[in-house]
């Protein structure tokens, strides 16, 4: 079995609030996608979310950054009393990592393998955005924000890992060696 997880919980420092320019953002993606052609793009790729894993409602992106807009379906509004992290807005906020580079032509599936700190400063609510910066190759830190731009919520250094193609040890292909043919000894019987 083996330890998957560790962590640490420790009370927060008093910080100053946080506040990012959602306008601002937008205006610096250069592509914009909404929610049926995401999680079509997600579905090419082998990922089927379900209706409850579906709140990424649009995603604006460029090279090093992305915006999501977050909305938890009005069906699981309820649960959000009983979650500090709902599992739905969480894993949308990760989703929004697909924006950067939208409109690249060399798109390889990547899924968030760890994430070093998580930074709750607020409560999340229902409809909320969430804010990608790539930090690194396969790294980037994420952010949950409210309406006004609010920082709610940060990821610190999400580590990406590569989809792996879900067939490629799947088949066998047949592969034939030239060898020599061994002499035979013929016996004859009397």
């Amino acid at each position: 079995e083996g330890t998957h997880a560790t962590g640490e919980i420790q009370p927060a420092s008093t910080a100053l609030e946080q506040r990012l320019a959602i306008e601002e953002i937008k205006a610096r993606c250069t592509h914009h996608i909404e929610k049926e052609a995401l999680y079509n793009r997600f579905l090419d790729s082998g990922i089927h979310y379900g209706t409850y894993f579906q709140a990424l409602s649009e995603v604006w992106g460029n090279a090093d950054e992305a915006l999501g807009r977050l909305s938890l379906p009005s069906a699981f509004e309820p649960q959000l009393q009983h979650y500090t992290l709902h599992p739905t807005l969480m894993d949308a906020a990760l989703q929004t990592i697909a924006g950067i580079g939208l409109n690249s032509s060399k798109r390889q599936t990547l899924l968030p393998f760890a994430i070093e700190e998580v930074e709750i400063l607020q409560p999340l609510s229902a409809h909320m955005y969430a804010y990608v910066k790539a930090i690194g190759p396969q790294r980037a830190s994420v952010a949950i924000l409210d309406d006004s731009g609010l920082v709610c919520l940060k990821l610190h250094e999400v580590t990406l890992r590569a989809l792996p193609e879900p067939l490629e040890h799947f088949f066998y292909a047949p592969r034939w060696k030239i060898a020599p043919i061994a002499a035979v000894e013929t016996v004859t019987a009397n």
